[in-house]
């Protein structure tokens, strides 16, 4: 839950898709904080907003158990020293979408329309616009759904790790 990594973006994310019922969707919000002061702005924030929950420090069970219900996956990072995220390659074996933005490893994971939605980083609407593109379209949602997943199982999967590693050693030891 730093902010360079999207938590208040998130947020205004959340607040500035007003055109869909919300009632039928809920924001689920989890993750560490790195100070008591962003801990308490968020909690204030989250307090105040309808079919928002916020979730620090959950264990990891839960995180997993959460991921097996979501259906869409929001990381508007922008943080410095982002890599390859793995929470997005998390999403991805859950079969989740991604929404985000295009930063740095990020676009290596997800490519636009294929196994999420991208916009460039801090643009709020479009990002919003996307969000909601994806909640309406039961076949969009379908197709990112299903990319998702073979994505993870080409690039990210116990058994794709173990067949690269033994073309390496095939070609540089045997």
């Amino acid at each position: 839950l730093i902010p360079d990594k999207g938590v208040f973006d998130t947020l205004d994310i959340w607040n500035n898709i007003s055109e869909i019922n919300k009632s039928d969707h809920e924001l689920l919000i989890m993750g560490s904080t790195m100070s008591k002061e962003t801990e308490n702005h968020l909690i204030s924030i989250v307090k105040k907003m309808k079919n928002t929950e916020l979730i620090i420090n959950p264990h990891r069970k839960l995180v997993l158990e959460l991921f097996s219900s979501s259906k869409i996956f929001i990381y508007p990072s922008t943080y410095f020293y982002e890599q390859q995220p793995s929470v997005i390659i998390e999403a991805l074996s859950f079969h989740i979408p991604v929404v985000a933005y295009k930063w740095r490893g990020i676009n290596n994971l997800i490519k636009d329309t294929h196994n999420g939605l991208l916009s460039e980083p801090r643009d709020i609407n479009t990002i919003s616009e996307n969000l909601v593109k994806l909640m309406n379209d039961p076949i969009l949602y379908e197709s990112l759904s299903s990319n998702s997943f073979n994505e993870y199982k080409k690039y990210y999967s116990k058994n794709s790790f173990i067949e690269n590693f033994k073309s390496i050693v095939k070609k540089y030891y045997l």
